[in-house]
């Protein structure tokens, strides 16, 4: 039976060892000086290669549909922060986009104070939506120890996941090139593996390689209203493997971009250039969607910030120009296109008390 959480995050709580593995652990997870919004996940990104002065979070992308997922999220111990549980000692996860409101599908439990455990079960999602939900992004409260919380970790201090629940036909296996030197605030693709799932330096190669099949890295960064964010995603595939980023129609000068959630062009996505000969897309991500009332969506007066926040996942369309002889001879005979999913996270600007992350 698949427990709902509310806002207060009600779920099951227990201190026992869980019954089967999880699809993906996050442990030694840290605080950047000691500030909750600016958690980093040594397990999964590698941070030598990764954008600088980038929030990124964890997100997975489900590959093949009728997968309850397991998740484990670990606070590294002497960090001074624990987990936030309500009065009847519930872990606190909130939904980026109704914070107030249940997360159908999910069951949480704080294993202990630096602990906690999320199943999720995209089906029970579905039901209770009354519809396919594309894509979910949670967030796991947390407190400060032995001081108070500053403003802005009370409204988006704390862990992130990330889900896009977007099912497709596998690709080819095209193999893995050579990373080489880290480029500024820039993001490799460096090929795919053998479950056609593209590989990125962004992320540790040995938490790639130990993924389950029907589960993809996805890269994830979390912006602020009013933030701009200018990050790049570089082809970087192995000799005689020639993938290119696609041109988009009314603007040869840019990279064909799908929106999967929301449909269409990004409002926020001001640039998606095709740069060096379409081996290159620049993204510019300006998080400004406007002060407005939350119920209504109309304007609102200068102090009032929405209390929901957003979330946006696209693709970034390639093909491969030349290098068939290299493929298995299944692929050979079509047009081989990959798709590069970036994923954006905008918290809410306020909390329901009033206190406000402001510019």
């Amino acid at each position: 039976m698949i427990e709902t959480l509310s806002n207060l995050g009600t779920a099951i709580l227990t201190t026992a060892a869980p019954a089967t593995p999880y699809d993906l652990e996050i442990t030694g997870i840290t605080f950047k000086g000691g500030d909750l919004c600016r958690a980093l996940y040594p397990t999964i990104f590698d941070y030598v290669r990764a954008p600088q002065d980038t929030r990124f979070e964890p997100g997975v992308q489900i590959l093949r549909p009728g997968n309850v997922l397991r998740f484990l999220f670990q606070i590294k111990d002497g960090q001074g922060v624990e987990i936030l549980t309500d009065d009847a000692g519930f872990p606190v996860i909130e939904s980026v986009t109704d914070p107030h409101g249940p997360v159908a599908g999910l069951t949480a439990a704080r294993l202990d104070p630096l602990t906690c455990e999320l199943i999720w079960d995209q089906e029970a999602a579905n039901k209770a939506h009354g519809g396919f939900v594309k894509v979910t992004a949670l967030r796991i409260v947390c407190r400060p120890l032995n001081r108070q919380p500053k403003d802005p970790e009370l409204v988006d201090g704390g862990l992130y996941l990330a889900i896009v629940n977007r099912p497709e036909e596998g690709g080819p296996d095209i193999g893995i090139g050579d990373a080489g030197q880290p480029e500024p605030q820039t993001i490799k693709m460096l090929g795919s593996d053998v479950f056609g799932r593209p590989v990125y330096d962004l992320f540790l190669a040995e938490t790639q390689t130990l993924l389950p099949p029907y589960l993809g890295l996805e890269p994830t960064i979390c912006v602020r209203e009013h933030e701009v964010k200018d990050v790049a995603i570089q082809i970087a595939t192995q000799a005689g493997i020639d993938l290119r980023f696609d041109r988009a129609f009314a603007n040869p000068e840019e990279v064909r971009v799908h929106g999967y959630e929301p449909p269409g062009w990004p409002p926020q996505l001001r640039d998606a250039a095709r740069e060096e000969q379409g081996k290159r897309c620049q993204l510019r991500w300006i998080e400004e969607t406007g002060r407005r009332d939350c119920k209504t969506g109309n304007p609102a007066q200068e102090q009032n910030y929405c209390l929901v926040g957003q979330i946006a996942t696209f693709y970034l369309e390639a093909f491969l120009k030349d290098g068939f002889d290299l493929l298995p001879e299944e692929w050979r005979c079509r047009c081989v296109r990959m798709q590069l999913d970036p994923t954006v996270i905008q918290p809410p600007s306020c909390t329901a008390s009033g206190i406000c992350v402001t510019p």
